[in-house]
């Protein structure tokens, strides 16, 4: 590989690396506002939401029909009854792929 490769390779890994390392490092050592904390434990469910939602509901497939739909549906069915995102993810990656085994990709 060329040189260059190897420098923008080292240069995002620098630059992730100086963005994550901080707060780490300074969690255990300062004390958060109870508001500040609480608004900080949202972040986890808002990146899923913006990894899930546009596939279910923006529908741009080589398919005629949104398996990502169903998918979607039998995941949150399950999340409702078990309150066990590990089952709901287990349902709905299962329904996708029995769709997608039906259809084809």
């Amino acid at each position: 590989m060329k040189t260059e490769v190897y420098l923008v390779v080292l240069g995002m890994a620098a630059v992730t690396y100086l963005t994550r390392f901080p707060p780490l490092w300074l969690g255990g050592r300062v004390n958060f506002p109870p508001r500040l904390k609480r608004g900080l434990s949202f972040i986890p469910i808002g990146a899923f939401a913006g990894m899930i939602v546009p596939p279910v509901l923006l529908h741009q497939g080589v398919h005629r029909f949104n398996l990502y739909l169903p998918a979607a549906a039998a995941a949150l069915s399950i999340a409702w009854f078990t309150k066990k995102p590990f089952w709901a993810m287990l349902a709905g990656v299962a329904t996708l792929a029995a769709l997608r085994g039906v259809v084809g990709s």
